[in-house]
């Protein structure tokens, strides 16, 4: 025997010691490190822990894969797994029920009405809402903290000086600054604000209401004479609204028209505009032009082929 490797007798001494068993708390001596049960316990313990394998395969044999089952709320599902219990709907609610409970533990949930200790100065309080903290006391100090600590990220920021040197955002040249969000120089200025004016207008083109909302106010301000709209909105002259007009025009549809594709199709006046004689948006000839009655949708072929040829009905 190699020395140094105790002897059977020798573990036995070694581990002789007394423990309490974790099942009925009967004390006894323990023969091996690891062990935590006395024989009754460990010999009932081995009972339960077969019992619960064959009950485990007799209903796993029950749960064969491809077999129909009836869920909880009803539905019939073709099982894709033994241990399938739910449906793909019922599942969905059980995973959320599972991480509620799961959060509640892991948060120390209590409901509504009970008592929490304030984080604040550890006082119990009355709970009225789910995520509350503090009491009212401490919840405004609290708040008071947070408005504090926004302030000094706010100060933290550069400050834009008017009068300030700065360098123009298009050209890199350098001028005094005269308002807070001023980024170009007076030469670049016009063109900036031209550039973001279209890019706005193409923008609102991509969307068909507003694409129709702005050719039907251009079209009327090119049928006054003056060629100006006095500042009013184009549905406060033609007494109709954007909506009421998609409306109409949805109605006349032919097939292969939709607000997407305007553009492929005008809105085409049933008596021409150059048949009406007006001036202002106060002429009466200007409302009958402009009536919905006299709107239908038409394609752009057939209208510019139309021109201005109309045959009024006779008397």
């Amino acid at each position: 025997m190699p020395k140094g490797v105790p002897t059977a007798g020798k573990r036995e001494a070694q581990f002789n010691k007394p423990f309490i068993c974790a099942r009925c708390g009967a004390a006894g001596m323990a023969a091996t490190a690891k062990r935590r049960y006395c024989k009754p316990c460990k010999a009932a313990l081995a009972d339960e822990i077969s019992s619960a394998r064959k009950r485990r395969m007799a209903e796993a044999a029950g749960r064969a894969i491809g077999q129909a089952f009836v869920c909880g709320c009803g539905a019939s599902v073709v099982r894709t797994s033994s241990s399938q219990r739910f449906c793909s709907s019922c599942r969905e609610i059980e995973d959320r029920r599972r991480q509620r409970e799961w959060r509640r533990e892991r948060d120390g949930y209590s409901p509504l009405g009970g008592s929490i200790p304030c984080e604040g100065c550890g006082v119990p309080v009355l709970k009225c809402g789910g995520k509350q903290k503090y009491c009212p006391s401490c919840r405004a100090e609290s708040q008071r903290k947070i408005d504090r600590e926004l302030y000094r990220a706010r100060q933290d920021r550069p400050i834009a000086i008017i009068g300030a040197e700065i360098a123009c955002a298009s050209c890199g040249s350098c001028f005094s600054r005269t308002g807070a969000s001023q980024k170009f120089c007076e030469t670049c200025q016009p063109d900036a604000r031209n550039e973001r004016a279209r890019l706005t207008m193409a923008r609102r083109r991509r969307v068909p209401k507003h694409r129709l909302n702005l050719n039907i106010s251009s079209a009327i301000c090119r049928s006054l004479k003056a060629g100006d709209k006095g500042g009013r909105s184009w549905q406060a002259l033609v007494g109709f609204t954007l909506t009421d007009l998609m409306a109409h025009l949805a109605a006349q549809f032919s097939p292969g028209m939709s607000f997407d594709n305007h553009g492929e199709w005008h809105i085409d006046h049933v008596r021409p505009l150059c048949s009406f004689e007006f001036q202002t948006s106060d002429d009466p000839q200007f409302r009958e032009a402009w009536a919905l009655s006299n709107l239908r949708p038409l394609w752009a072929k057939d209208n510019l082929s139309k021109g201005g040829r109309w045959e009024p009905l006779a008397a």
